[in-house]
């Protein structure tokens, strides 16, 4: 009776240490989780966009090529994919973008591709270093004035030209989407939130190392960046600005189709 009473005893301590370890690993894996979710960049301009929930909408970029994808993570290693069929066939597949973490700090990661797709989208890097978007402050970028242009494109795309400087002086063109009432010629100055918000984008997205891929296409809006800072002039345009880019752009054209302003009849020739 006693060795029963000692069996049911042992077993239910190793069930009990069993449920303690999957407690920790569950633990720990959702914690790495929330510290991996954010916007990483790495020194040759890809990015890496991790939310919660590893839904549709990370992203996982180089300076030419885009995804967005669903994620999985486990305790080292992430895992981009997809899933798709095949027209005539019931049959789910699924790409995957594999890789390790070699190492992850608050604010370095450093992946290795181990799939196929992983390393032919790296172009058969060893590894990639990435730095957390807040932590990759260049403070020595002095801002000086900025312009940004979007043409029409074939769907609901409002076209903007504006011109933000250092003073927070701001000048608008715009032409919204089915709305003329709020279309034409504004002035004013930039609220000091939005101003700072593009500060920070300026000062922590590698400014200095951006290139625009030449990519031609059909039917979508073409960006126009002209970026003034410590002297210098920097100029960008392109159908499909990289993702390095995306966070800026996506500022500059809610700036531009949302921020009040007074109207103007004056007209301003804002640079191409």
């Amino acid at each position: 009776m006693p060795l029963i009473i000692n069996n049911k005893i042992r077993m239910k301590n190793h069930i009990y240490i069993i449920y303690i370890i999957i407690l920790c690993l569950s633990i720990h894996i959702h914690g790495q989780n929330k510290h991996l979710q954010g916007i990483w960049i790495s020194n040759n301009n890809d990015v890496i966009k991790i939310n919660e929930g590893g839904d549709r909408s990370n992203v996982l970029s180089t300076n030419e090529t885009q995804e967005q994808l669903n994620l999985k993570i486990s305790k080292d290693s992430l895992s981009f994919y997809t899933q798709y069929t095949k027209a005539g066939s019931d049959k789910t597949y699924v790409s995957e973008y594999n890789f390790n973490i070699k190492k992850m700090t608050e604010s370095k990661l450093t992946l290795i591709p181990t799939s196929e797709l992983s390393k032919d989208f790296f172009r058969n890097r060893k590894e990639i270093i990435f730095t957390k978007q807040e932590f990759n402050l260049d403070n020595s970028i002095s801002f000086e004035k900025l312009i940004y242009r979007t043409t029409p494109c074939y769907g609901d795309c409002s076209v903007i030209n504006l011109e933000i400087d250092k003073n927070r002086n701001i000048f608008i063109h715009r032409e919204l989407f089915n709305d003329k009432i709020n279309s034409g010629n504004f002035t004013g100055i930039l609220s000091e939130n939005s101003y700072n918000q593009l500060i920070k984008i300026l000062q922590t997205s590698n400014l200095k190392m951006w290139t625009f891929p030449k990519k031609e296409g059909h039917d979508a809006p073409t960006t126009t960046l002209i970026i003034y800072y410590n002297g210098k002039r920097k100029y960008f345009k392109s159908m499909f600005p990289p993702a390095i880019s995306q966070q800026l752009i996506n500022l500059l054209y809610q700036i531009g189709e949302k921020t009040e302003l007074i109207r103007t009849d004056k007209e301003k020739q804002i640079e191409y």
